[in-house]
Order: structure tokens, then C-alpha cells, then sequence
């Protein structure tokens, strides 16, 4: 196992591995420092800070961050993290929402969500439970934070947000950190509930949807079913 002494070396290990660019930071430590990659219209940012809050999950070290801004289509809300012992007991209390069919996943993670069939139709990305079951430590859940979000979409726009006690100096975990973002990404907009936009952009979106949900029946499309901008149907 390679080990890394400096941010400078971590960040060119990774970079090897996945294309992106570092900022900030210095020499020695990760504070205040960002890896930060393209994929697609999206843009996933990798960082640490200490934690303005010490609580019993948090303490005074450095946590690690991961997240990308989307455009939600249907206001889906969700939260996945590893099940431990206090979890369980949550569990047993009728506290754990959505229940995926995978035994071996549903063992190890709960994950809680305002629409059960659309978060259901998420995890079915076998590609994505491989990418989540490969990660050690797992918290991941969608955020919005009006104060946070300027550009296009201003506060229709969603936070697709991981955060962990402690940080990274392995290249593999990372790598596949931002690996599960890009196919959740992708799988949010295969099952409807994101629109493959930048969010920082104005588009055009169908005028019968909203950006959260439906916001009235069309006479030409099922506000149901409405297409991606991407697959809107080209002019003659």
C-alpha cells in the first residue's frame, strides 16, 4: 500500500487515476484543500474541514467531505448510511424506511427516504450497491441549503453530500468515492428524479414539469413521465 506524506503527492497519485484538479491547501495537510472532477454536466468536489459543531459522531478532527449540486425533478430525499448497533435498534423500532430485497445490502446499510418506490428503483443499480458495499464508511444523503446554492437553478437545486469523520490517504477509496457518485448521479436521472443539467446553468426544461414535482396536467405529455431536456424531441 502506497503511503503519501504530502497533499501534493496524494493528489498527484490520484489524479492518475482520476482526471481532476486540486486547489488550496498546504503542503502538509489537507485543510482547506479541494479535488475537484468534471464528469459530464456535474461537478464533484472532495475536501476536509473541521466540523463547526462537535458532537458525539463528530469530534474535533478533520472531516471528510464529498459533494455535487443536481437539479432535483421530484423532490426524491434520501439518506444511507452502515448500519451499526444503535442503528439496529432503530430498526427494531420501526425506523428504518426502505428495504431494498438485496439481504446483504439491506444487512449493512439503512437507508431512510421521503419516496420508498423511487429510492427503491435507485438501489437497484447493481453497479451502485458494488460502489457503496466497496466503501469502508458510508453517510450519503441529498441536502439543500438556499445559502449555499447560487447559479441557475438558485434554490431548485439540490446537494448529493457524503461526510465522514476523519479524511483520505488512500488513492483507491477515493477513486471510488467519486466513482459511486457518478453512477448515482446517472441512476437519478435514469429513474427520473434529476435532470442531466448543469445546475449552474439556465436550461429549458418541459413546461409542464416543475423542478420538483409536477406542476399541472399537459395536454400533450404525462407530467408523469415527462423526458430528460436531452431527450426532448428535435425540431423539424
Amino acid at each position: 500500500m502506497a503511503k503519501y506524506y504530502t497533499q501534493d503527492q496524494f493528489f498527484r497519485a490520484l489524479r492518475k487515476e482520476i482526471k481532476g484538479k486540486s486547489e488550496g491547501g498546504g503542503l502538509f495537510t489537507f485543510e482547506g484543500s479541494k479535488y475537484i472532477v468534471h464528469s459530464g454536466c456535474w461537478t464533484i468536489t472532495y475536501d476536509t474541514q473541521t466540523p463547526p459543531v462537535i458532537t458525539s459522531y463528530y469530534s474535533a478532527q478533520d472531516c471528510a467531505r464529498m459533494y455535487a449540486r443536481f437539479v432535483n425533478r421530484d423532490g426524491l430525499r434520501f439518506h444511507i448510511y452502515r448500519k451499526t448497533l444503535f442503528s439496529g435498534i432503530k430498526h427494531l423500532l420501526g425506523m428504518q424506511d426502505i428495504i431494498i430485497g438485496d439481504p446483504e445490502f439491506d444487512a449493512a446499510f439503512v437507508i431512510k427516504a421521503n419516496k420508498p418506490e423511487q429510492a427503491k428503483a435507485l438501489f437497484s443499480d447493481q453497479k451502485l450497491r458494488d460502489l457503496i458495499t466497496a466503501q469502508q464508511m458510508v453517510n450519503i444523503r441529498t441536502r439543500f441549503d438556499a445559502a449555499d446554492f447560487t447559479g441557475g437553478f438558485g434554490d431548485k437545486s439540490d446537494e448529493l453530500h457524503f461526510e465522514v469523520p476523519g479524511g483520505f490517504w488512500e488513492v483507491e477509496p477515493l477513486k471510488g468515492l467519486f466513482l459511486l457518485f457518478e453512477e448515482m448521479l446517472l441512476q437519478l436521472v435514469r429513474i427520473g428524479s434529476a435532470y442531466e443539467v448543469d445546475p449552474a446553468i439556465p436550461t429549458d426544461l418541459p413546461p409542464a414539469d416543475s423542478l420538483l414535482r409536477p406542476a399541472r396536467q399537459s395536454a400533450e405529455m404525462n407530467p408523469d413521465q415527462l423526458p430528460r431536456p436531452a431527450d426532448k424531441p428535435q425540431a423539424s
